[in-house]
């Protein structure tokens, strides 16, 4: 039987309550200024709600915005990546990310980028994201 509350997280658990909540990426878990990217985010979200006297930093206009459009779960343990990728590595239309246990290749959709490749993930679980440039 499949949990129906799989993946569900602080933000999906706040907006079935009716609140709202947001997700941020602040770079892998190792990264050195990934403390600091969450702490500034963290400060500005509370200025901006008016619940600290801080002063808004304007917001970059130097940023790619993506959009995850689909999800693709391990069918079997012995699916595999066509090579070890990287979050945000870019990906053409009919490119081969990966090859199922059947032999089936698994290609992007379209031009995007992989994004959360677990090659460790277990079977029926997520095993990559496929994501888009917002237009």
């Amino acid at each position: 039987m499949t949990d129906t509350n799989y993946g569900v997280g602080t933000t999906e658990y706040m907006r079935s309550r009716g609140g709202y909540g947001v997700t941020l990426e602040c770079g892998q878990h190792d990264a050195p200024e990934a403390v600091q990217v969450a702490r500034h985010a963290i400060l500005q979200t509370l200025a901006l709600l008016g619940l600290s006297s801080l002063p808004l930093v304007p917001a970059s206009t130097d940023r790619e915005i993506l959009r995850l459009v689909d999800v693709t779960d391990r069918d079997h343990a012995g699916d595999t990546f066509s090579r070890a990728w990287q979050s945000f590595d870019t990906v053409k239309a009919g490119e081969v990310i990966g090859v199922r246990y059947s032999g089936e290749a698994v290609k992007a959709p379209a031009d995007g980028f992989v994004v959360f490749p677990n090659p460790g993930g277990q079977v029926g679980q997520e095993w990559f994201y496929f994501a888009q440039q917002r237009s």
